[in-house]
């Protein structure tokens, strides 16, 4: 009998104990769970924080590179959505170039994204042009061009650069606009630690 009582006792104290288990573990099921991104193994995923750099103080510090940080647009973040792009803080491939070849790519890239900004960021301050209008509408002119003219493929052809001194470069290549193919030469200076355009001119344009 005392047996009997014992058993009664502990399947009312042990049933609802084990119902409430069940609801805790339901309840956990249906909360949304972050989205598993792992496949996702862009560069930006490993990106790490670093001391702020120090300008020496015999060198200027040019802020026309600087990292621009986007404005938020005060949506919430979707964890359940993986982020395919890594935010454009330069504008191109999120990096400042550190060659010349590397400096026509981001040039032509940043056209074929319509990101004027960042394409006259590539130009230096003592551009010069043999345009009659001269370099600062010359300037103006491509800006416009950039926001509302036909785009370019993202990615020159035949790129070729040729060292003239130490800080100095010509590049030439093709740059395509569909089926118009332009020949350029662009004159690239070290300026800062940066290199920038210095003058550019079109050697042939060539409609296929």
């Amino acid at each position: 009998m005392a047996l009997i009582v014992l058993h009664n006792r502990l399947r009312v104290f042990c049933l609802p104990a084990l119902l409430g288990i069940a609801l805790a573990l339901s309840a956990c099921s249906s909360t949304p769970k972050p989205a598993k991104c792992d496949e996702n193994q862009g560069a930006y995923l490993k990106a790490e924080d670093h001391a702020h750099l120090n300008v020496p103080g015999d060198a200027s510090e040019d802020r026309r590179a600087a990292l621009t940080i986007p404005p938020s647009n005060g949506k919430s973040v979707d964890k359940k959505v993986c982020l395919q792009r890594s935010p454009s803080y330069f504008g191109t491939a999120g990096r400042i170039a550190a060659s010349p070849e590397e400096m026509v790519a981001d040039w032509a890239q940043a056209w074929a994204e319509r990101n004027s900004t960042a394409v006259m960021a590539m130009y230096s301050a003592k551009f010069s042009s043999d345009a009659p209008e001269g370099a600062e509408a010359w300037l103006a002119q491509r800006a416009k061009e950039i926001n509302e003219g036909p785009l370019p493929n993202g990615r020159v052809t035949n790129l070729k650069i040729v060292q003239q001194g130490n800080d100095r470069r010509v590049a030439s290549f093709v740059q395509h606009f569909g089926a118009t193919h332009v020949q350029k030469e662009l004159n690239l200076v070290r300026d800062a630690g940066l290199w920038r355009i210095s003058a550019e001119r079109v050697i042939s344009t060539q409609t296929k």
